[in-house]
């Protein structure tokens, strides 16, 4: 590139422009290097590297816990934007962690209840009479904000007022993966609504939050609409808060029953094998499939990952972002925090093993940076992600497969990097101690 991408969210996260990715390359480790000792360090990086990602989006899920709590205890206009603004930046912290979920099947069985989509919205709250819901889904317009019970598979359930064990029994509830009432993408649809803006986001207004002059959008509601919807709210800020505690903890490296303790002080190559698999499978098959070309092929916002907020750009960004903190072993945390800077990463250790590879995954690192630092810039400047897809949107498309294309090509050369460490068939099983502290 001929400068510098400068990359800013909320606090500065760092820059990963050709020229700032080929300084932390050149700080590679010693020249005389036990490789046995190499490779372990590269695996303890990978666990601190969780950590810090989880702690970070722990600590910005409870800005966004504070957040709601000031929404719904006094609502206005003003409480609902900071909440939403809360809500971005949460989902910033949080994109990077997606890249420990694949490999570590503690953090997949996990995640269900944190990042579950797409939402069929009619579950939770009012939506409009055009709303397409999952065929076959008994709880498509059930509303729990306007229903006082809910029967699930025969049990019915008085929800008035709504408990955190009933959601958890409601989530998934009718084997339905769309009954989402748990996670980002549930509070993401409480705090904007449905999507039917062309020009921004989904609308919701505050007074949704209102028990004085409560609303279901442009209608006058009952109080207790308000005060449900409030108390949904709260309900599932908490369980992301606590949820993503305890995920820190699982990675904690003072903890001797953690999982990520015994992943870095196990197997060394069972632990390269779950870092690759998870940085190939995130990038090659769902950025690059699931979340990217799927939505490409149908052009239906419905595929849209943040749909109702219009943020999907930022997460498609900062979840290719958490690939290259692992593979050049880097965080920068917010709030001016110091950022980590490992001594050894699988950029040094391909850098020592096979100069050529490392070279052609650094190119393959830049490539992704720059494509999907564009599709983040036409989101920010308005030309979001269910724009990008429109039928007709030549330019939209064509930048969206620039990105599936840069990729995959980047997944390709992971794989490559696999087989010269000699790992062997890189999808790990799960042994037992995955289950230690879940």
């Amino acid at each position: 590139m001929a400068a510098a991408l400068v990359i800013s969210i909320a606090a500065v996260i760092g820059h990963y422009a050709r020229d700032h990715l080929e300084a932390r390359f050149a700080a590679a480790a010693p020249e005389t290097v036990d490789p046995a000792a190499q490779m372990r360090a590269v695996v303890r990086s990978y666990r601190h590297l969780a950590h810090l990602s989880y702690e970070t989006a722990y600590h910005s899920a409870g800005r966004l816990r504070r957040h709601i709590q000031a929404l719904t205890a006094q609502p206005s206009a003003q409480k609902l934007a900071a909440a939403r603004h809360a809500w971005r930046d949460a989902r910033v912290d949080y994109a990077q962690t997606e890249v420990f979920r694949f490999g570590n099947w503690i953090v997949d069985d996990w995640e269900t209840s944190i990042n579950a989509w797409p939402v069929d919205e009619g579950v939770l709250d009012y939506v409009t009479a055009d709303y397409a819901a999952s065929p076959g889904n008994p709880l498509a317009r059930h509303n729990l904000v306007s229903a006082a019970s809910v029967t699930i598979d025969g049990i019915t359930l008085q929800t008035d007022p709504v408990s955190w064990p009933q959601l958890k029994f409601i989530h998934g509830g009718s084997d339905v993966e769309a009954n989402v009432v748990l996670g980002y993408h549930a509070i993401e649809f409480l705090l904007w609504g449905q999507d039917h803006n062309p020009n921004g986001p989904g609308q919701r207004p505050w007074t949704d939050f209102d028990g004085a002059a409560c609303t279901s959008g442009p209608h006058a509601a009952p109080a207790a609409h308000c005060r449900r919807r409030g108390r949904l709210l709260g309900l599932m800020a908490e369980h992301l808060y606590s949820e993503l505690g305890r995920m820190t903890l699982n990675w904690a490296g003072n903890n001797p029953g953690s999982y990520g303790l015994h992943l870095a002080e196990g197997d060394v190559k069972e632990g390269l094998r779950r870092m690759l698999f998870g940085m190939i499978r995130l990038a090659g098959d769902e950025l690059a499939g699931e979340r990217m070309q799927v939505a490409l092929l149908s052009h239906a916002p419905e595929e849209e990952q943040d749909c109702f907020s219009d943020d999907t750009h930022q997460s498609l960004y900062f979840n290719a972002r958490g690939i290259a903190n692992i593979y050049f072993g880097r965080y920068t945390r917010p709030g001016g925090v110091s950022p980590y800077a490992a001594a050894s990463s699988l950029a040094t250790l391909a850098e020592s093993l096979d100069p050529e590879l490392a070279a052609t995954l650094l190119t393959r690192f830049d490539t992704v940076e720059t494509v999907m630092a564009e599709i983040r810039r036409h989101g920010q400047q308005g030309a979001t992600f269910d724009r990008l897809i429109e039928p007709g949107n030549t330019a939209g498309h064509a930048l969206m497969t620039e990105g599936i294309a840069a990729l995959q090509a980047l997944g390709v050369a992971l794989e490559s990097l696999a087989v010269r460490l000699e790992l062997g068939p890189i999808n790990p099983q799960a042994p037992q101690f995955d289950r230690v502290s879940s």
